[in-house]
């Protein structure tokens, strides 16, 4: 995924072809491969850009989050809990997500457990708590069992 926004002077009037801009993007990917990919293509778009309307380009590359890498053993106890307490749970395959819990699974076994009871439109000014006792009754339940029974399998493992 990519995400891309474009930055103008404040002043700048828009019937006017400014003289600096710069475009700031995002660049998610599942692996380092892919990612490196697509930002290498986005450096060459950009450059090819420039040399066609006859502009100077240049690029910055920062390091983001990296990408999240969900342990399996994590995953598999959260959706038995989540089936023992009689929820639904979804089980994908990629995240798009761009946090730094990506930075620690890189580390450590991680995941990212999304419970329910809001409208799941995140970051989006609808974002809204549709049943309270889901969004904030719930998750302590769930993640109390979830966290023993994580306990119980690494006590297991020595």
């Amino acid at each position: 995924r990519i995400h891309p926004v474009l930055r103008i002077p404040p002043d700048q009037p828009v019937s006017f072809v400014p003289d600096r801009v710069s475009a700031e993007t995002y660049v998610r990917g599942a692996t380092h491969k892919s990612f490196d990919r697509v930002a290498s293509q986005l450096t060459e778009a950009a450059r090819g850009c420039g040399q066609a309307v006859g502009v100077d380009v240049s690029v910055e590359r920062r390091s983001g989050y990296q990408p999240l890498a969900t342990d399996p053993d994590l995953h598999a106890i959260a959706g038995e809990v989540a089936g023992e307490l009689g929820i639904g749970f979804e089980e994908e395959e990629f995240s798009a997500a761009s946090t730094d819990v990506g930075d620690i699974s890189q580390r450590v076994p991680s995941i990212i457990i999304g419970l329910p009871g809001t409208n799941a439109r995140f970051h989006h000014p609808d974002f809204s708590v549709i049943d309270e006792h889901l969004a904030y009754e719930f998750p302590a339940s769930y993640l109390s069992v979830y966290l023993q029974r994580v306990l119980a399998k690494t006590d297991a493992r020595g």
